[in-house]
């Protein structure tokens, strides 16, 4: 009785309240058959105000009621019911659907509009040449795809003049750790392309997502196109991407032209270019597009610190349509390795560092992968800086992020052994970690082609310092 009495006196005394402002003119005027005796003046105040508020003191005292039990959710009065929170501890419905857990997160289905397709985007990336240096997301990591799963904004498809050979290739190379292999060879320079097949497949058994063969790493600018034509051949068995490297041979350009042509029969994905002894910039970029016209092949462009070129060579070669990424390899020029990511970038282009010195930082500049030489032993620790960065861009965990930096310190710190003065002689030093780790016997762990300089004590504090960092990275 205490409920009605009250209600009725609040009715009666909204009712006195609208006939007064009615009397006084004030927007407000009497409607027959209103029960709360008018409306609201079209800029003015809202409707039924005294209504809502007994509703909403109404629904708090069902509420409470719920809360202690007395009333179930279908509204039905239980005279011993148990709180709803304890009422069923999977939360099951009489129809066998299962409710959300007790303090579990429930997501609201999202509200499309009538009419408009849902299309699945891929989580994206900063625009090229803005947000570097962050953990953020990233523009142009996958295309978008239409209903069908046909790709709506690729490079191919869009017309611009971009090889889908180039297309596909970046989409296998993004996010993977190309690893730089050595060359297995004894002390004569020769070698066996059995203890060969066998390192390779150790390497993408180890989580290298491609490999570069006879690159720098593995001295193909000292070896014959028969022996490399046999390696590529060998590495490509392995259904991994395969880039070798093209330039630099005592033999000159001639003998860089027909192993691109011999390249890409032997099985190569895509072409590392070595800057060539002409620096004119219309001779580099005639380089390129001879070697280009030659193989058939996607090309890297390497930007190399012992010939690095000037900004507006980098340019002009990173708008070449034959160019599918670019390695930047500065040594400790960090501003020209930024500019470099970033011109690249803006164009659109993959960036596969090649910073060993600077794996992490040039990461977090913008490279969405690397192609180093520090993976040609020790791959687990290359490959996890890579993941590790990856996974704190898809997840923008913090984790993830504190993981990455975690690794990208025990990569600092293999680098610090292996590139350092002499810096060539670090062909050597991975291929004593190789030999320490087993994946290759230690008749074949030898550089003919060492700096005279490199001092075998070295091999004790570089074997030493990456076995800790094998154990840290596993942990």
């Amino acid at each position: 009785m205490d409920v009605v009495r009250g209600h009725g006196a609040a009715v009666r005394r909204h009712r006195r309240r609208a006939a007064h402002r009615a009397a006084a003119g004030d927007g407000w005027h009497h409607v027959p058959g209103r029960r709360d005796g008018g409306r609201p003046h079209p800029g003015g105040r809202r409707r039924h105000a005294g209504r809502r508020r007994l509703d909403r003191g109404r629904s708090d005292r069902g509420r409470r009621r719920r809360r202690r039990g007395a009333l179930g959710h279908d509204g039905v009065r239980r005279r011993h019911a148990a709180p709803r929170h304890r009422r069923g501890g999977d939360h099951e419905l009489r129809d066998g659907r299962r409710r959300h857990a007790h303090g579990e997160h429930r997501r609201r289905p999202v509200r499309r509009q009538p009419g408009l397709r849902s299309a699945v985007l891929h989580r994206q990336r900063p625009c090229a040449g803005a947000g570097r240096g962050e953990l953020g997301d990233r523009s142009g990591e996958r295309p978008v795809r239409a209903s069908g799963g046909r790709r709506v904004n690729d490079d191919y498809s869009a017309g611009v003049g971009i090889p889908r050979a180039t297309t596909e290739l970046n989409g296998r190379l993004r996010w993977s750790l190309v690893a730089a292999a050595a060359t297995p060879m004894r002390a004569d320079g020769s070698t066996d392309p059995d203890v060969c097949s066998a390192y390779f497949g150790q390497l993408v058994r180890a989580g290298a997502g491609g490999l570069a063969i006879a690159a720098h790493t593995g001295r193909g600018d000292r070896l014959p196109i028969a022996t490399k034509a046999d390696l590529v051949r060998r590495a490509a068995a392995l259904n991994v991407p395969i880039v070798t490297g093209v330039g630099g041979h005592a033999d000159g350009p001639g003998h860089d032209l027909e192993w691109a042509a011999t390249a890409a029969a032997a099985g190569a994905d895509a072409l590392l270019v070595f800057p060539p002894a002409d620096t004119n910039p219309d001779a580099v970029v005639e380089h390129h597009e001879a070697v280009a016209r030659a193989s058939g092949l996607p090309l890297v462009v390497f930007d190399l610190y012992t010939r690095p070129y000037a900004p507006s060579t980098l340019e002009r070669l990173l708008e070449l349509p034959r160019v599918a990424a670019f390695k930047p390899a500065r040594l400790h020029d960090a501003i020209a390795c930024q500019e470099g990511i970033a011109a690249a970038r803006a164009r659109g282009k993959l960036v596969l560092t090649g910073e060993d010195r600077m794996l992490g930082a040039s990461l977090m500049w913008g490279a969405e992968g690397a192609l180093i030489g520090l993976a040609a032993a020790a791959v687990q620790i290359s490959v996890a800086a890579v993941d590790t960065f990856a996974a704190a861009v898809h997840t923008s965990s913090r984790d993830a992020a504190a993981r990455f930096l975690e690794v990208s310190a025990i990569v600092d710190e293999l680098s610090r052994v292996t590139f350092r003065p002499p810096y060539d002689g670090y062909v050597q030093r991975m291929l004593w970690i190789a030999a320490d780790e087993g994946i290759l016997p230690a008749e074949f762990a030898v550089d003919p082609f060492r700096p005279a300089d490199l001092d075998d004590a070295e091999r004790d504090e570089v074997v030493r310092v990456v076995r800790q960092c094998r154990d840290q990275v596993r942990r």
